[in-house]
Protein backbone atom coordinates (compact mmCIF):
# COMPACT_ATOMS: atom_id res chain seq x y z
CA UNK A 1 0.00 0.00 0.00
CA UNK A 2 1.01 3.45 -0.95
CA UNK A 3 0.89 6.21 1.66
CA UNK A 4 1.93 9.57 1.38
CA UNK A 5 1.92 12.24 3.77
CA UNK A 6 -0.51 15.66 3.84
CA UNK A 7 1.15 18.82 3.22
CA UNK A 8 1.01 20.64 6.02
CA UNK A 9 0.57 25.02 6.42
CA UNK A 10 4.11 26.30 6.50
CA UNK A 11 3.28 28.68 9.13
CA UNK A 12 4.96 27.49 11.98
CA UNK A 13 2.01 27.83 14.73
CA UNK A 14 -0.73 26.97 12.28
CA UNK A 15 0.32 22.96 11.06
CA UNK A 16 -3.08 22.63 9.72
CA UNK A 17 -3.16 20.58 6.14
CA UNK A 18 -2.58 22.50 3.41
CA UNK A 19 -2.84 19.33 0.60
CA UNK A 20 -2.11 21.86 -2.39
CA UNK A 21 -1.33 25.07 -1.09
CA UNK A 22 2.06 26.39 0.52
CA UNK A 23 0.09 28.40 3.60
CA UNK A 24 -3.51 27.08 4.44
CA UNK A 25 -6.22 29.28 3.79
CA UNK A 26 -7.17 30.11 7.27
CA UNK A 27 -3.89 31.83 7.40
CA UNK A 28 -4.76 33.61 4.10
CA UNK A 29 -7.89 34.50 5.92
CA UNK A 30 -5.86 35.77 8.96
CA UNK A 31 -4.22 37.60 6.59
CA UNK A 32 -7.48 39.42 4.72
CA UNK A 33 -8.78 40.40 7.91
CA UNK A 34 -5.48 42.24 9.05
CA UNK A 35 -5.35 43.88 5.53
CA UNK A 36 -9.22 45.01 6.30
CA UNK A 37 -8.97 46.07 9.50
CA UNK A 38 -7.72 49.56 8.62
CA UNK A 39 -11.02 52.08 8.13
CA UNK A 40 -10.61 54.60 5.81
CA UNK A 41 -9.56 57.25 7.89
CA UNK A 42 -6.80 55.62 9.42
CA UNK A 43 -5.44 54.83 6.31
CA UNK A 44 -5.57 58.43 5.35
CA UNK A 45 -3.77 58.75 8.60
CA UNK A 46 -1.33 56.70 7.94
CA UNK A 47 -0.45 58.66 4.37
CA UNK A 48 -0.67 61.82 6.33
CA UNK A 49 1.93 60.15 8.78
CA UNK A 50 4.01 59.17 5.74
CA UNK A 51 3.51 63.08 4.64
CA UNK A 52 5.10 64.66 7.48
CA UNK A 53 0.98 66.44 8.30
CA UNK A 54 1.23 64.54 11.28
CA UNK A 55 2.78 62.79 14.27
CA UNK A 56 3.33 58.98 14.34
CA UNK A 57 1.63 57.71 17.56
CA UNK A 58 4.81 55.62 18.06
CA UNK A 59 5.44 55.67 21.54
CA UNK A 60 9.15 55.78 20.71
CA UNK A 61 8.85 58.18 18.43
CA UNK A 62 7.14 60.24 20.95
CA UNK A 63 9.96 59.72 23.63
CA UNK A 64 12.95 59.78 22.10
CA UNK A 65 12.06 62.78 19.46
CA UNK A 66 13.31 66.16 19.91
CA UNK A 67 11.43 68.45 19.22
CA UNK A 68 14.42 71.16 18.39
CA UNK A 69 15.44 68.61 15.99
CA UNK A 70 15.21 68.41 12.24
CA UNK A 71 12.27 66.38 11.02
CA UNK A 72 11.70 64.37 7.67
CA UNK A 73 9.10 65.99 5.62
CA UNK A 74 8.66 62.14 4.00
CA UNK A 75 8.53 58.80 5.29
CA UNK A 76 9.40 56.22 2.69
CA UNK A 77 9.24 53.28 4.50
CA UNK A 78 5.34 54.29 5.70
CA UNK A 79 4.56 55.72 2.46
CA UNK A 80 5.54 52.39 0.93
CA UNK A 81 3.89 50.70 3.99
CA UNK A 82 0.73 52.50 3.28
CA UNK A 83 0.98 51.67 -0.76
CA UNK A 84 1.51 47.79 0.55
CA UNK A 85 -1.66 47.92 2.45
CA UNK A 86 -3.93 49.70 -0.04
CA UNK A 87 -2.49 48.51 -3.14
CA UNK A 88 0.42 45.49 -3.25
CA UNK A 89 -0.53 43.05 -0.56
CA UNK A 90 -4.53 42.71 -1.40
CA UNK A 91 -3.25 42.27 -4.94
CA UNK A 92 -1.47 39.50 -3.44
CA UNK A 93 -4.45 37.67 -1.52
CA UNK A 94 -6.17 35.83 -4.29
CA UNK A 95 -3.01 33.19 -4.98
CA UNK A 96 -1.28 33.69 -1.50
CA UNK A 97 -1.84 30.44 -0.56
CA UNK A 98 -0.19 28.71 -3.20
CA UNK A 99 2.66 31.43 -3.79
CA UNK A 100 6.02 30.04 -3.28
CA UNK A 101 6.85 32.64 -1.16
CA UNK A 102 4.06 32.45 1.25
CA UNK A 103 5.07 31.91 4.53
CA UNK A 104 7.75 34.72 3.78
CA UNK A 105 4.75 37.58 2.85
CA UNK A 106 2.03 36.19 5.75
CA UNK A 107 4.41 37.16 8.22
CA UNK A 108 6.09 40.07 6.14
CA UNK A 109 1.93 41.53 5.81
CA UNK A 110 1.30 40.59 9.34
CA UNK A 111 4.01 42.24 11.11
CA UNK A 112 3.44 45.72 8.51
CA UNK A 113 -0.16 45.60 9.92
CA UNK A 114 1.36 45.71 12.97
CA UNK A 115 3.45 48.47 12.38
CA UNK A 116 0.97 50.48 10.94
CA UNK A 117 -1.40 50.20 13.92
CA UNK A 118 1.30 51.25 16.17
CA UNK A 119 1.95 54.60 13.75
CA UNK A 120 -1.81 55.69 13.88
CA UNK A 121 -2.99 54.41 16.79
CA UNK A 122 -0.04 54.13 19.15
CA UNK A 123 1.49 50.48 20.36
CA UNK A 124 -0.26 47.94 21.52
CA UNK A 125 -0.98 47.34 25.23
CA UNK A 126 0.50 44.67 27.23
CA UNK A 127 -2.36 42.56 29.28
CA UNK A 128 -1.71 41.30 32.57
CA UNK A 129 -3.27 37.33 33.90
CA UNK A 130 -5.77 39.78 35.37
CA UNK A 131 -6.64 41.81 32.14
CA UNK A 132 -7.09 38.56 30.46
CA UNK A 133 -9.38 36.44 33.37
CA UNK A 134 -11.29 39.79 32.60
CA UNK A 135 -11.22 39.37 28.93
CA UNK A 136 -12.27 35.59 29.41
CA UNK A 137 -14.60 36.09 31.74
CA UNK A 138 -16.42 38.97 29.36
CA UNK A 139 -16.34 36.74 26.77
CA UNK A 140 -18.79 34.36 28.17
CA UNK A 141 -21.28 37.48 29.24
CA UNK A 142 -24.05 38.09 26.75
CA UNK A 143 -24.65 41.51 25.64
CA UNK A 144 -27.11 43.39 23.40
CA UNK A 145 -25.65 43.95 19.85
CA UNK A 146 -24.97 47.11 20.00
CA UNK A 147 -22.62 46.99 22.85
CA UNK A 148 -21.19 43.71 21.43
CA UNK A 149 -20.02 45.67 18.13
CA UNK A 150 -18.75 48.14 20.59
CA UNK A 151 -16.74 45.93 22.98
CA UNK A 152 -15.36 44.10 19.71
CA UNK A 153 -14.07 46.95 18.66
CA UNK A 154 -12.56 48.34 21.54
CA UNK A 155 -11.19 45.31 22.92
CA UNK A 156 -9.99 43.60 19.84
CA UNK A 157 -10.10 46.26 16.61
CA UNK A 158 -12.55 43.83 15.59
CA UNK A 159 -15.71 44.92 13.37
CA UNK A 160 -18.96 43.71 12.70
CA UNK A 161 -22.37 44.64 12.10
CA UNK A 162 -25.32 44.15 13.30
CA UNK A 163 -25.72 42.57 9.53
CA UNK A 164 -23.21 39.95 10.07
CA UNK A 165 -24.37 38.92 13.40
CA UNK A 166 -28.21 38.61 11.98
CA UNK A 167 -26.93 36.92 9.30
CA UNK A 168 -25.25 34.58 11.34
CA UNK A 169 -28.23 33.97 13.57
CA UNK A 170 -30.42 33.23 10.29
CA UNK A 171 -28.03 30.58 9.42
CA UNK A 172 -27.45 28.84 12.73
CA UNK A 173 -23.70 29.95 12.69
CA UNK A 174 -24.55 31.27 16.35
CA UNK A 175 -27.48 31.04 18.95
CA UNK A 176 -28.87 33.99 20.84
CA UNK A 177 -27.52 33.60 24.37
CA UNK A 178 -31.39 35.46 25.45
CA UNK A 179 -34.14 36.57 23.93
CA UNK A 180 -36.56 34.61 21.14
CA UNK A 181 -38.69 35.38 18.40
CA UNK A 182 -39.44 39.21 17.95
CA UNK A 183 -37.48 39.72 21.71
CA UNK A 184 -34.51 41.60 22.30
CA UNK A 185 -31.58 39.25 21.93
CA UNK A 186 -28.59 38.60 24.11
CA UNK A 187 -24.85 37.11 22.61
CA UNK A 188 -21.86 35.90 23.32
CA UNK A 189 -18.80 37.64 22.37
CA UNK A 190 -16.83 34.20 22.63
CA UNK A 191 -19.77 33.06 19.70
CA UNK A 192 -19.21 35.90 17.71
CA UNK A 193 -15.35 35.24 17.58
CA UNK A 194 -15.93 31.54 16.65
CA UNK A 195 -18.17 32.93 13.68
CA UNK A 196 -15.43 34.62 12.75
Amino acid sequence: MHRTETHLCEISHCGKPAPSTTICHDCVEEVHRALYQFLNVELDRLKAIALGEEQTAEKIARQNSDPSAPQDVLDLSTLKLHQDITTTWPQLLDGLASHPNAERLYWRIIAGCELAQAKINGDTERFTQADLDQANKQLAQPMRTKDLIEWLWDTFRIRVTHMQIRHWAARGKIQPATGEGKQHKTYRPKDILEAL
